[in-house]
């Protein structure tokens, strides 16, 4: 009896857990459909609704003038168009309510046992509720959403409207939206026109249009062509002989047209497209469709230098197999943080590409970073040399090392070595975290090594992103997401979108002005000196991403800025065939440098930007030159000769402390004598604040033979005035032309003997006379 009670208690305990569980499932239920039972889900046009874009100053871009409506109603589409959608997508179409319940069990099952969500179960009515109403998120609440949505829009709309209006705004790949677009993009036909075959090409596409179009890969299209027929043919709706002849047909793109597709759009319109999409939390059809008023920062002259010299073939040099680069341009604004201007000569999709950044990275990753952490300043003197980190081995170009040189000679020569010695020294995981404060995304679990402080990313970049990070030199180091769009209305004229400034700090506005100095300094003297020929402050960096073992490069860059825009240019290899590498000659300071050159050049006929201005907290110091060259360090030189002075812009807070003392203390000398013929050559290092003062001792008395000045390096004197049989003794007096400081060297004594001449003519090419030193 206990034991039954027991039972019973147990029971009853797991039916409340169970009835609890429903009920918060039904609430989770409730609350995530909530915020669209009041959607008016009522499929009302037959025809496109453009939206519009306008430039900012107000003007409509004149962008879907391109693009044909080719609305397709239901009754004008063959059945066999129809049936290839359905038996491919949706064979219970007509059957179901929304929801396809058998088929949702069925992929359930098959996802929980191949342990991932490979296997979907959308119906030709959620599909399209998504597209329409929802965004392309996967979460579970988004499905919940959607199948609500689909059970209220079948309510509310017939079979064949739900259908039409599916086909009429479905991607189908090249920029076609909607059938009459794909049927005229792929075949230049309409829909009406269409044989079995290519309706079931269509059919085909939409399940993966980038992998699935003919114009991407002929091959897969037949594929997936052939497995619409399949099941069709399955399905009851065409018949053997049909069938056959279809998958006998041969496939004709020959007069495929883009020209009235998304692809045919300035790529202006393109990026205002892609943006709106990620701001209203959509696709691209629905933005492009829904009737939106979308007003952009474009400026239309700007605009038209870019557009001008982009097409221009002088800035394409051709290759030895007589093909020229793809590219890309965008212009800036730094004041209103927007794109002024993007354009690209290419026949493939621009559209965030991503690729290496090379030696363009290095002032976001590395040096901006190490001049943020007072590691280095423009003077600080890094050593180019040959190094090995656990067995990654850097190369310069050309593999040359050039011995000591300063971080402002290392960015305007792009040298590899001291990016990558100065990026050890910080470490990897800091150099990353600034550069995410920039915007700069990583392969977190591949970019582990030092390869990517040049510019080797896994996954690469944009020229968008890296455009972007550049801001943080032209907004007193804060990071702003330049954006192309200021305001989105909709049909009705009420503003969906405002928008707001959003900054992130990423390095103090000192260290945005010293990187902005060292910039500059690379346009006076490195891969950028082109801009040098402009009349005003401009800042500069290029890159070079070559092809390992060959003179040629597949992406090159050159990134300028002013007070006022920032411009970046990639010229590359998009499909990275070798037949269209790029040659040596084109790198990143030659035809890339040159765009910008003659942009900036007619851009700023009229108005000259202002100067850079130098913020508080960054002042000019007097550092000792002689120390730097010898010892290689940063130290004050107000107390050193002006001849040793050079000047040097720092943080105030990183500023040196040490002083110079170089010419308060003079090192030992130590010389060297090589005897010959009829002569004594001695030999020493000196530097060019001291006097030196050579004694020459025979007979008891030493003798003043020679005084050297202003020598730098290795001096020399050859004491010709010697008899044989006699005994010298030679050493060096040293006195530093700007203190008191003096300092004698060794002494060494010579012994000519009397028989020396008959001794030297026997070995005349002997160098050494240890064997005369006493």
């Amino acid at each position: 009896m206990r034991a039954k009670k027991i039972l019973l208690w147990v029971l009853f305990g797991f039916l409340a857990i169970m009835l609890i569980a429903f009920a918060v499932v039904l609430i989770y239920i409730n609350n995530t459909i909530a915020p669209v039972k009041d959607l008016n889900v009522k499929l009302t046009n037959n025809e496109y609704n453009y939206s519009k874009i306008y430039d900012v100053n107000g003007d409509e871009l004149k962008f879907s003038e391109n693009l044909d409506s080719n609305f397709v109603s239901i009754q004008d589409m063959p059945d066999y168009t129809k049936e290839a959608f359905i038996s491919i997508e949706d064979k219970s179409f007509y059957k179901h309510n929304g929801l396809n319940y058998k088929r949702i069990a069925k992929a359930t099952f098959n996802n929980l046992k191949s342990k991932n969500l490979g296997e979907g179960a959308s119906t030709i009515t959620q599909q399209l509720v998504k597209n329409r109403f929802l965004t392309n998120e996967k979460t579970f609440s988004r499905k919940i959403k959607e199948a609500y949505l689909s059970k209220k829009l079948e309510k509310t709309e017939s079979k064949d409207k739900i259908l039409e209006t599916y086909l009429n705004t479905i991607y189908f790949g090249n920029g076609a939206y909607g059938i009459g677009n794909a049927s005229k993009t792929f075949f230049n036909k309409d829909i009406s026109e269409l044989t079995l075959s290519e309706s079931c090409i269509l059919a085909g596409c939409i399940k993966s249009p980038s992998n699935y179009s003919p114009l991407n890969n002929l091959s897969k299209s037949i594929e997936r062509r052939n497995l619409v027929l399949s099941e069709m043919l399955k399905d009851n709706k065409i018949t053997i002989e049909e069938y056959n002849q279809a998958i006998e047909e041969d496939v004709d793109i020959s007069n495929s047209n883009i020209t009235n597709t998304l692809d045919s759009l300035d790529l202006y319109s393109k990026f205002v497209l892609d943006e709106a999409s990620k701001i209203l939390n959509t696709n691209v059809s629905n933005v492009l469709h829904g009737g939106y008023k979308i007003y952009t920062y474009q400026d239309n002259n700007t605009q038209k230098i870019l557009d001008q010299n982009i097409s221009n073939q002088k800035y394409y040099h051709t290759n030895e197999h007589g093909n020229i680069a793809d590219s890309l341009s965008i212009i800036v604004d730094n004041k209103s943080h927007s794109v002024s201007a993007i354009a690209g000569k290419s026949k493939y999709n621009l559209l965030n590409v991503k690729r290496q950044p090379g030696s363009l990275i290095k002032p976001i990753l590395t040096y901006a970073p190490a001049i943020n952490e007072g590691l280095i300043c423009s003077k600080t003197q890094i050593l180019d040399e040959k190094i090995d980190i656990g067995g990654y081995s850097p190369n310069n170009v050309g593999n040359v090392y050039h011995g000591y040189v300063s971080v402002e000679d290392s960015v305007a020569q792009s040298l590899n070595i001291p990016t990558v010695k100065i990026s050890q020294e910080l470490g990897l995981d800091k150099c990353m975290q600034y550069a995410k404060k920039c915007g700069i995304n990583f392969n977190e679990e591949k970019d582990t090594n030092y390869a990517i402080t040049l510019g080797g990313f896994t996954d690469g970049v944009t020229l968008k992103d890296i455009t972007d990070a550049y801001s943080i030199f032209t907004n007193n180091g804060n990071y702003v997401k330049n954006s192309f769009i200021k305001k989105i209305n909709n049909s009705a004229n009420m503003t969906l979108y405002n928008r707001k400034l959003s900054e992130t700090y990423a390095v103090s506005p000192q260290t945005s002005y010293l990187m902005t100095d060292i910039l500059k300094y690379s346009v006076e003297n490195g891969t950028s000196k082109k801009l040098s020929k402009l009349q005003f402050d401009v800042a500069g960096k290029t890159g070079t991403v070559a092809v390992k073992g060959t003179n040629n490069n597949t992406d090159v860059y050159s990134l300028a800025y002013t007070q006022d825009h920032i411009m970046s240019v990639w010229l590359g290899n998009y499909t990275m065939q070798n037949d269209y590498h790029l040659s040596g000659k084109n790198n990143g300071g030659t035809y890339a440098t040159q765009l910008i050159l003659d942009t900036f050049d007619t851009m700023y006929q009229n108005d000259i930007p202002s100067s850079f201005v130098r913020p508080d907290g960054v002042e000019k110091i007097t550092i000792d030159a002689k120390t730097l060259e010898q010892e290689h360090i940063v130290v004050l030189g107000d107390n050193v000769p002006e001849r040793y002075q050079v000047t040097c812009l720092v943080a105030s807070k990183f500023k040196p402390q040490q002083v110079s003392t170089i010419f308060e203390k003079l090192d030992p000398i130590t010389i060297d004598i090589t005897k010959f013929k009829n002569s004594c050559k001695i030999s020493f290092d000196a530097n060019d604040f001291v006097t030196y003062e050579i004694y020459r001792k025979s007979n008891g008395n030493y003798q003043k033979v020679k005084t050297i000045k202003d020598t730098n390096g290795v001096a020399e004197f050859t004491d010709t005035n010697i008899t044989n049989n006699t005994n010298y003794t030679y050493y060096v007096k040293a006195k530093s032309n700007y203190s008191s400081a003096e300092t004698n060297s060794n002494k060494i004594a010579v012994n000519i003997p009397k028989e020396y001449k008959k001794l030297i003519e026997n070995d005349l090419e002997s160098n050494s006379l240890g064997w005369l030193f006493s």
